[in-house]
């Protein structure tokens, strides 16, 4: 009878171990699946930010900037250059782009180099000169929503 006791002992004692190991490694395994789930979730949201971030920059930027490039002073004179120039420099100083702020420094070089050409008071050259800018404003405009698509693109295929 001893016998048959530590032999149901023994073997209630293995199914026990059993079970418990069964669920131990369920426990441990599903816990592992939803960590990893989250991770995937926190990445994926991550780039989904990067993606809204960059569509954001874009519209509100580039609303920006087309707003300041379309508005080029309609009569040329000091004042209006210098309030040109001081709106470009608060647009540049806006951006957290570094290629978006390459590119409008150079254009904001252009109308450094312009507002020179204005004081020397030769008209021919002040309407040469106007006329590059134009010229540079719609170019400029047009790299910078260039800029501005090409991250979103990578945006996108980050995801």
């Amino acid at each position: 009878m001893r016998k048959i006791i530590v032999l149901t002992g023994c073997v209630l004692s293995a199914l026990g171990l059993s079970v418990g190991g069964y669920f131990g490694a369920k426990a441990i395994y599903e816990n592992g699946i939803q960590t990893g789930r989250q991770q995937v979730i926190d990445e994926m949201s991550d780039k989904v930010k990067g993606l809204a971030i960059a569509v954001s920059e874009k519209t509100n930027f580039q609303q920006q900037v087309a707003t300041l490039f379309a508005e080029l002073p309609s009569e040329v004179n000091a004042e209006s250059i210098d309030d040109y120039i001081a709106q470009l420099n608060d647009l540049i100083n806006k951006t957290n782009t570094e290629q978006v702020k390459t590119t409008l420094t150079n254009y904001l070089e252009e109308w450094n180099k312009f507002k020179e050409i204005y004081a020397s008071e030769d008209n021919n050259a002040i309407t040469e000169s106007f006329n590059a800018l134009k010229t540079t404003a719609k170019n400029t405009a047009a790299a910078v929503k260039s800029l501005f698509d090409e991250a979103i693109k990578t945006a996108i295929d980050n995801l």
